[in-house]
């Protein structure tokens, strides 16, 4: 890890990271539920838990992810 994250922004394209075996249960599964998605960055959820809002095409329902969960798209 000791790399400094992206900054994250509306709008911005972003990938969801693949699940890892050290995520708690819950988080390994929701992000298996979005692995390999692309999506849009709609709105941050939380400043204080750098938490975002992604939609993704053709999913009913938008993710909400910590910004360590995200990888943008160049």
């Amino acid at each position: 890890m000791g790399e400094e994250s992206s900054i994250i922004r509306i709008f911005d394209k972003v990938m969801v990271r693949p699940a890892i075996p050290s995520d708690d249960v819950e988080t390994f599964y929701y992000l298996q539920d979005y692995a390999d998605r692309t999506g849009e960055v709609i709105k941050r959820t939380s400043k204080r838990l750098n938490q975002f809002e992604v939609q993704f095409q053709g999913i009913e329902r938008n993710g909400i992810f910590n910004a360590d969960e995200l990888l943008v798209s160049s």
